[in-house]
């Protein structure tokens, strides 16, 4: 089996190139942007919204794992999400068709649920994006539907991960673990709300155990690991391993009026800052993803939300 990985440089990319080296799986890695850790696996620089040098890259392969994807809280042309995430996961499609590739894993999200504050699950939980990302990513599922509609011999997942973290990720939870460490994280009000979170090392185990169980047709599968933590589980587990104290607590009202001047710095300076009035809503918003469907097939994952954070709290202490 030879696979072609779309976005093969990005974070969940890596690994999971990594991880199917470990067991013996050629691999082909597709990527617009050099990679910061290379591996055996042959790279090919490009880009998915190039139809002619996707096709040429693909030649050869059986199996497409698309990661490929534009993500930003600050993309000041919303277009880019619809020319990459869904033209881009259109000519994925067209070359996986004219290479008569009829196996496909494509990594979408839990954005297309929007603000869904129940448990979601895969086959009940209507589908509400409320941002670009959420929209242009639903987008592309439906593509996948549309080949379907015309060759019903395919097989296609779909995997909808919540929040990803792990060892050179720098985001949600890197930022998390930054602020307990420099002492300017808090809880805010009884921080009880839950919180999907997804251990790297665990989703991409949890990709070729999909992969290992394909059948014919498009099947949907949420990725988080359970149990849920809330939020005050997941901060206090990160102070523990960073030898920090408990951290303080402060009610809804005064974190909100703390960050409102900062949402104003964002929007003139168009940066990310740690503080921001969306910030604390999804802070104190509960988001689960069940993984119940993928736990009934028999996934069983190798860590728990504590090891993992454990471990990227040791990457992030070293790096």
């Amino acid at each position: 089996m030879k696979v072609f990985l779309t976005g093969g440089s990005g974070f969940i990319g890596t690994h999971l190139r990594l991880f199917l080296e470990t067991k013996g799986i050629e691999a082909i890695y597709y990527d617009k942007r050099e990679p910061k850790i290379s591996s055996k696996s042959k790279y090919i620089n490009g880009d998915i919204r190039d139809y002619d040098k996707l096709l040429e890259s693909m030649a050869g392969c059986s199996v497409v794992f698309h990661l490929a994807a534009e993500w930003d809280d600050f993309i000041e042309d919303s277009n880019l999400y619809y020319d990459v995430n869904v033209k881009g996961t259109q000519n994925v499609i067209n070359a996986a068709k004219a290479l008569n590739i009829n196996k496909v894993i494509n990594y979408s999200s839990v954005s297309v649920y929007g603000e869904f504050e129940g448990e979601c699950e895969e086959n009940s939980t209507p589908l509400k994006p409320v941002n670009h990302y959420g929209k242009s990513k639903l987008q592309a599922e439906m593509l996948f539907d549309e080949w379907f509609k015309v060759n019903n011999t395919i097989s296609i997942i779909h995997i909808r991960p919540s929040v990803v973290f792990g060892v050179n990720n720098y985001g949600n939870i890197y930022r998390l673990i930054n602020q307990i460490a420099s002492g300017k994280y808090f809880h805010i009000s009884k921080g009880i709300s839950k919180k999907s979170i997804a251990y790297v090392e665990n989703l991409v185990e949890a990709t070729l155990f999909l992969y290992n169980n394909m059948k014919k047709g498009i099947e949907v599968y949420n990725y988080s690991d359970e149990p849920h933590q809330s939020s005050v589980q997941i901060s206090s587990t990160i102070a523990k391993s960073l030898g920090k104290k408990e951290p303080l607590t402060l009610p809804y009202w005064f974190a909100y009026l703390v960050a409102l001047p900062f949402d104003f710095l964002i929007w003139i300076s168009k940066r990310n800052f740690p503080i921001s009035t969306m910030r604390v809503r999804k802070y104190c918003t509960q988001t689960l993803n069940s993984s119940k469907k993928i736990i009934d097939l028999g996934f069983n994952p190798k860590y728990t939300s504590e090891e993992g954070l454990n471990i990227t709290v040791k990457w992030y202490l070293t790096e």
